[in-house]
């Protein structure tokens, strides 16, 4: 896990300048951290390596799945989004609700467009920009959820 979080602190200081949306500015206003790396997909596949051993070790655990549907796509005027959460066991039970989430294309599951996660109480949201004007959805309201 320490691994997953300074790999994505050094990915997340090389972003790109998104012009302002206001998803985006809703975020940042309730302290999250957005970024938009330049290469998103070296980041995403660290990323889900990183899941995936934590998934293997029994430390992390899938918690939600569901469709979500976005007008922020570059792909469509409205993109149904595949989104999948998992635990953090480690993290507190009021902590976190969700450690991490994925959203990918609905239609074509190879293509991630955003990466959420939660750490030690600042939550994180990396954006693919070569598929996404900005982040998807609204912010949850909650200061212990990440979807």
């Amino acid at each position: 896990m320490k691994k997953l979080i300074i790999f994505a602190g050094l990915l997340l200081s090389l972003f790109n300048i998104q012009a302002s949306c206001p998803n985006d500015t809703s975020y940042k206003n309730l302290g999250w951290v957005v970024s938009y790396p330049q290469n998103f997909e070296l980041f995403s596949k660290y990323f889900m390596n990183q899941l995936e051993r934590g998934i293997q070790s029994g430390e992390y655990v899938k918690d939600l799945k569901g469709v979500i549907a976005t007008s922020e796509s570059k792909i469509e005027n409205r993109l149904y989004m595949d989104v999948t959460t998992w635990d953090n066991l480690s993290t507190g039970p009021n902590e976190a609700y969700g450690d991490f989430a994925v959203f990918r294309n609905n239609n074509d599951l190879n293509q991630i467009l955003e990466i959420r996660w939660f750490n030690y109480g600042e939550r994180y949201v990396a954006v693919n920009s070569k598929l996404m004007n900005c982040v998807s959805i609204i912010p949850p309201t909650a200061q212990n959820t990440i979807l």
